[in-house]
């Protein structure tokens, strides 16, 4: 987010709020030159002297319920989790299995980069590596996985590119 907004001049307008119990969300419009430009979500938290302070900034709706929910903060980021041995097994099973084009489309020599693992929301991401033969460059694609009840894994995103929270917030 910071590279899109160096050096250009920026307006911010309130569009909505949503405060649950110490927490608070502010949907803010982001406006260049008078024409809506994006959209971003400010975490706030208050404080036992009832004041507000900042807890994070991001693009990802899907982050608004889990923080109002209490179930992460606002500067909360799914590349900053641990890895898991879990996931890297699951993994290492996807690079053996017969589903690997249907899986990785136009990607070849696969290697798992890392897995970044939420044991409380039971989600995780797995991020490869690999080279796609359509554009001739190295390429990274992102699995977002949540566990079922009955301890199995399911994809419920895929993008290109790095670990973002809107992927890892997104609704299966």
């Amino acid at each position: 987010m910071y590279d899109q907004c160096v050096r250009k001049k920026l307006i911010f307008h309130q569009q909505a709020s949503r405060v649950e119990g110490k927490r608070a969300v502010l949907t803010l419009g982001v406006y260049i030159q008078d024409r809506k430009a994006d959209e971003v979500y400010l975490y706030l938290v208050q404080q036992k002297n009832k004041q507000w302070l900042i807890d994070g900034i991001d693009e990802s709706e899907g982050h608004i319920l889990f923080f109002l929910n209490e179930q992460v903060s606002g500067h909360y980021h799914p590349a900053n989790l641990p890895s898991s041995p879990e996931l890297e097994a699951v993994a290492e099973s996807w690079l053996q299995g017969e589903d690997l084009e249907d899986r990785f489309p136009g990607l070849v020599d696969l290697e798992l980069i890392s897995t970044h693992y939420d044991k409380s929301l039971e989600r995780g991401a797995l991020m490869f590596k690999g080279f796609s033969e359509r554009f001739n460059s190295s390429d990274t694609m992102c699995f977002y996985v949540q566990k079922t009840t009955s301890g199995r894994w399911y994809t419920y995103k895929t993008t290109y590119g790095r670990i973002l929270p809107r992927g890892f917030f997104a609704q299966p």
